[in-house]
């Protein structure tokens, strides 16, 4: 199957002009805090902003109002990327607020930042990621390996280790992927409890209810888990 390469659309100076006066307010304003000498991925980049949300309830009220601008500029200071980069390629930054009953799981695409341009990606900063995204494109090795079989977890079960894997073999196995889409609480539970030895993970307590958002190549979710 061919691959489409996304089009770059050019900002409406309308857009551009709501951008420069949004950046111009929060200028010389460090957001994530990475240190010039890190390198990140998007991962790396959520996390940061979590952690931002949860201590700063003002950013949080203004990250709520604006997520489109607001990730144009942490993926400026956290990915490299213009915001004006952004912002061509990406259309919509939806915020999906957790609560203790009910789990996001976000299957990350890949925007294709690194095929489309307008720019290459930074030199260093993103070595086998979409640079505009960030996420990590899985290895020959891997694809190549989608019938692996998938077994218990090693060491502590954290969400982020479960959910990497789950959505690496999502990733990977296009027909377990449409089951988490259509039968998200059973599919991943089925598979968490399978990794985990046959016990359920602490995070997932008190969870009644599981929803599954698969990205498109101009649409980005952000999952704003519960403080708790």
């Amino acid at each position: 199957m061919a691959i489409s390469i996304l089009s770059i659309p050019k900002l409406s100076d309308q857009e551009t002009d709501e951008l420069m006066r949004f950046a111009e307010s929060r200028a010389l304003m460090n957001i994530v805090g990475k240190s010039p000498d890190e390198r990140w991925t998007r991962d790396d980049l959520d996390l940061r902003l979590q952690q931002k949300i949860h201590s700063d309830e003002n950013f949080k009220q203004e990250f709520l109002a604006q997520p489109r601008f607001i990730g144009a500029l942490v993926a400026e200071e956290g990915l490299g990327i213009t915001p004006s980069d952004f912002l061509r390629v990406i259309d919509s930054v939806r915020v999906l607020q957790e609560t203790p009953e009910c789990l996001y799981l976000v299957i990350p695409s890949c925007h294709r930042g690194c095929q489309a341009g307008p720019t290459p990606p930074p030199d260093g900063g993103c070595s086998g990621c979409c640079h505009v995204c960030g996420m990590t494109l899985p290895t020959a090795s891997e694809t190549l390996n989608i019938g692996a079989q998938w077994g218990t977890i090693s060491g502590v079960p954290t969400r982020k280790k479960i959910e990497d894997l789950l959505k690496r073999r999502a990733a990977l196995d296009h027909g377990f992927k449409e089951l988490l889409v259509s039968r998200p609480f059973e599919t991943y539970t089925n598979f968490v409890v399978k990794l985990c030895g046959g016990l359920k993970p602490d995070y997932m307590t008190t969870i009644q209810e599981i929803r599954v958002f698969e990205e498109g190549e101009r649409d980005i979710y952000f999952v704003l888990r519960d403080a708790a």
